[in-house]
């Protein structure tokens, strides 16, 4: 369970990068697609591109897809991101304050210093993803999803799935069945003194569940 939190990973920057006046015309015929209910203009795909630092203020990019791309310091302030799809993406620095991302998923992408200030991430899919490097004041997060400070080593809980506690994410069944040699071979004694801890923590949130022989 070493906690890495302060060390960041490099996310690979997507090869494809494009001009402001090459991502308006594709954002026009984005309009007109959602307009026409797909019966005219292209739905927006954007995967695998570089798109950084763009200006996405108050723009619709609902159904628009973004897979892997790099969206780090981007605008998306009051954007509309209803089921967007935005996973294994470098979200970082970006501003995403005011937006709502009714069936959004962000699963598996990078977040540092991301702002969702007063954003509604409850219907959003973030499997895989941290959020102990995001801004997330007045941000309501998504069903049975915690963020738990203060502890031994920080902990987060997805969807009410699975687990993260410092750099090792499992699902919960697998987290109370371990054995005590796959517990100390995360982080040694510590790890082991901690987890009773951390079975009283998913205890507390998600239910009283089994535990190893083991304890």
């Amino acid at each position: 369970m070493h906690d890495l939190s302060i060390i960041t990973r490099p996310v690979k920057t997507p090869k494809n990068s494009m001009t402001e006046e090459e991502l308006s015309a594709l954002l026009q015929e984005h309009n007109v697609w959602l307009q026409s209910a797909g019966e005219e203009g292209k739905r927006l795909v954007l995967s695998h591109s570089d798109l950084s630092d763009h200006n996405f203020y108050n723009t619709n990019l609902e159904k628009s897809i973004f897979n892997k791309c790099n969206l780090s310091n981007c605008n998306f302030r009051r954007a509309k991101l209803r089921h967007a799809a935005m996973n294994g993406c470098n979200l970082e620095r970006s501003d995403f304050t005011h937006v709502k991302f009714d069936y959004a998923s962000l699963s598996h992408s990078s977040l540092f210093c991301t702002d969702f200030h007063d954003a509604n991430l409850r219907l959003a899919d973030v499997t895989g993803t941290k959020l102990k490097g995001a801004h997330l004041f007045g941000t309501r997060l998504p069903a049975n999803t915690w963020l738990i400070m203060g502890e031994e080593y920080s902990i987060q809980i997805t969807h009410g799935v699975t687990l993260s506690a410092g750099c090792q994410t499992h699902s919960i069944e697998d987290w109370r069945r371990f054995r005590q040699k796959e517990i100390e071979s995360m982080d040694g004694e510590r790890a082991i003194k901690f987890y009773p801890r951390l079975l009283d923590i998913l205890d507390f949130y998600t239910g009283t569940g089994e535990r190893p022989d083991w304890l």
